[in-house]
């Protein structure tokens, strides 16, 4: 039987905040992923571009984790995933200036696609 699961493998940073949070238990409240596609031939580009963004997030307040990982199998394909204390840190997070930085990556033309979702986990 072949191996169907895709091959990850950790190319960038963890930025753990759990002691950010009111509670020494990690509880994750809500969580928000980008998959990105880099354009082909341009991963190393992105990727620099995302240690820099991950690295800036370690301050972040209700911040639990924020890290990004390249794929194994697909060489051009990024997850980027981050997970906060509360629905309210998350919201904070997406009107801080770090979002323009997602934008000045489109802004270089090595992006092919760009996809942003984000959950509430509790109400």
């Amino acid at each position: 039987m072949s191996n169907l699961a895709p091959k990850i493998k950790i190319r960038l940073f963890r930025a753990p905040c759990i002691y950010r949070c009111e509670e020494l238990v990690m509880v994750i409240a809500a969580s928000n992923t980008i998959t990105i596609h880099a354009m082909p031939g341009k991963s190393d580009v992105v990727g620099a571009w995302l240690e820099n963004i991950v690295s800036s997030l370690q301050e972040t307040s209700g911040c639990l984790s924020y890290s990004a990982v390249q794929s194994h199998s697909e060489p051009d394909l990024w997850l980027v995933t981050a997970h906060w204390c509360t629905s309210q840190a998350m919201e904070s997070h997406f009107r801080s200036p770090a979002q323009e930085k997602y934008s000045e990556l489109m802004g270089l033309k090595v992006v092919r696609s760009l996809e942003f979702n984000c959950h509430s986990l509790i109400q």
